[in-house]
């Protein structure tokens, strides 16, 4: 089952797809996987890991958890087949869920948390990926508008300091857009920090590096099938999530946001080759 609820009357909705698990599937199995932190990409210890049976299931039944190690990692045996949700809690971070699925031992089941946010006009954007999942490398664009409104394109292409997963668009001195984290590889997690929310168009975007670049590969599903998420933090601790749609593409539009509009899931998906041309 997978359960998701609607943000305003007659919202369209997109769910994430979900594989249906072999039979051949032993009774029970071990969930296990580290947590880290989203923006340093560091383990988190003592955070308690709580799974419930279903999809998006945020509440009821908690069947079983445990907490992280000094090394990050939580085990939890014994859980019959199928697919459950895990919520995260530690204190200074964001409470949060991941789908983790119990079929023959299935580990590297890995999840990124968020610190909670300084100040409400800040935003955080988490793109996470899973370990066996149809995209290896998904990498986060966005277009952002720089002091006079026009659009400038924050991705790992742009060098602010020289280190991978530190690359920034600086509008003064502690106000930055900056690309806090940048995995190639499943488990993936990319995470983007805006310090203060300006006025203009902002537009988020997640393009399949394995499968886009320099390929004629439009009629790929992999993004779609990849598993991928997009978790929003802004002026809330409750975040907006975003699933790839189901059709064919390795550029995949998430959303857009303005101050007065706020954010706008745009869903769609094309094909680009050239990771600069996404923007």
């Amino acid at each position: 089952t997978q359960s998701s609820t609607l943000a305003t009357e007659n919202q369209t909705l997109t769910v994430e797809k979900l594989k249906m698990l072999s039979n051949n599937c032993s009774s029970t199995s071990t969930i296990s996987g580290k947590i880290r932190n989203a923006v340093s990409g560091a383990v988190v210890e003592d955070v308690v890991v709580s799974i419930r049976r279903g999809v998006n299931k945020k509440s009821g039944n908690v069947v079983k958890s445990d907490n992280t190690s000094n090394a990050g990692a939580y085990s939890i045996s014994s859980v019959a087949k199928g697919w459950y949700t895990a919520q995260t809690e530690k204190g200074g971070y964001y409470d949060s869920t991941f789908k983790v699925v119990s079929c023959d031992n299935v580990t590297n089941q890995d999840y990124s948390i968020s610190t909670t946010l300084a100040s409400p006009d800040m935003m955080r954007i988490i793109l996470s990926w899973p370990t066996g999942s149809t995209a290896a490398d998904l990498d986060s664009h966005m277009s952002i508008p720089d002091n006079s409104s026009n659009p400038f394109q924050l991705y790992y292409g742009l060098v602010g300091n020289g280190v991978k997963g530190e690359d920034f668009y600086s509008y003064g001195t502690d106000d930055n857009a900056t690309l806090d984290l940048d995995d190639s590889n499943a488990p993936g997690t990319e995470t983007i920090t805006i310090t203060n929310v300006k006025s203009g168009n902002y537009s988020y975007s997640v393009h399949d590096y394995t499968n886009g670049y320099n390929k004629d590969n439009a009629s790929s599903t992999k993004l779609a099938n990849s598993g991928a998420s997009v978790t929003v933090y802004y002026k809330s601790s409750t975040p907006t999530i975003y699933n790839p749609p189901n059709s064919a593409g390795t550029h995949w539009t998430v959303f857009t946001f303005t101050t007065g509009g706020l954010l706008v899931e745009v869903g769609s998906m094309k094909h680009t080759k050239n990771p600069g041309d996404v923007y």
